[in-house]
């Protein structure tokens, strides 16, 4: 009797292994048709969005930007650039379109911010994040097609000066001229640029970091106190002890303050602060990464 309830248990759980089994090859066959049907519509896809990245509007370019970053995997995550790169990959067909898109909406993006500036308009807080992502997003690309729009985002902060940082030598020579610009807050993201090149590694022609050394020993002397600290900054990165004459000389000397603003309240001396940090860094002989 007892071997009969075994056998009989047995044959149930047999029954309902195979009836598991089958009901897990069945889903994941359907899981991969669909997956197979989702990468076959991915172009339609793609291209029923990209008109809408010419709209006037800028909520409609924004929501067409978000669509595209939802046809990647994970495509809820914000910020949009693993999502993009990862619908490029799936949709190698469609790579050089999106590119393409998404270089020339951040050119429209950048005339938009500018055209705000100069009106004095306040933009709202959901076009700032979609205008950061989409310059996060171009920035991945590692496209060198993009360094114009990626220059004019370079005061934007990091997703520019990081994506322009990462192609290295050809974005080099743009960099290094926009130190040459009217706007301190533009001279002074080029050089953060340049910082975070050399942090990378991404420059090792002896010309260009050439090119580096003579354009950090001129922004040592700009008028703008920012500059001149960002500079100093950039020539952490360098490692180089043949800038300490200059940083002993600019410790010694800058003449830009913010009052108030040391420990007990006394007067700051903020490129001063900046120089002294950056020769202790190199007299340790390791380069700044501030």
């Amino acid at each position: 009797m007892r071997c009969q309830i075994h056998k009989s248990i047995r044959k149930v759980v047999f029954s309902r292994s195979v009836l598991f089994g089958t009901w897990c090859l069945t889903w994941m066959l359907a899981l991969a048709l669909a997956a197979g049907q989702d990468v076959a519509t991915l172009p339609g896809r793609v291209a029923a969005i990209s008109p809408r990245f010419e709209s006037s509007q800028w909520s409609i370019r924004k929501s067409a930007f978000d669509e595209l970053a939802e046809l990647g995997a994970g495509g809820a995550d914000k910020a949009a650039v693993a999502p993009i790169l990862d619908l490029m990959e799936r949709a190698p067909g469609q790579a050089e379109a999106i590119r393409a898109d998404l270089v020339h909406l951040l050119e429209r993006e950048n005339q938009f911010v500018q055209s705000a500036g100069t009106q004095g308009s306040t933009l709202p807080e959901d076009y700032l994040e979609y205008y950061g992502n989409l310059i996060a997003a171009v920035g991945a690309l590692k496209d060198v097609q993009a360094i114009p729009a990626l220059l004019s985002a370079i005061t934007t902060g990091g997703n520019a000066t990081r994506g322009l940082a990462e192609l290295g030598e050809p974005a080099l020579e743009p960099v290094l001229q926009q130190t040459n610009n009217p706007n301190p807050s533009v001279r002074s993201s080029a050089l953060f640029t340049i910082r975070d090149m050399l942090n990378m590694k991404k420059l090792a022609d002896p010309k260009s970091l050439a090119r580096v050394d003579e354009v950090l020993r001129k922004s040592l002397e700009d008028t703008d106190p920012s500059v001149r600290t960002s500079a100093i900054w950039a020539i952490g990165a360098t490692g180089d002890k043949q800038f300490l004459p200059a940083l002993s000389r600019i410790a010694d000397c800058d003449p830009a303050t913010l009052p108030g603003e040391a420990d007990g309240g006394g007067t700051f001396y903020p490129v001063r602060h900046a120089a002294r940090t950056v020769a202790k860094t190199l007299q340790g002989g390791t380069a700044d990464t501030h």
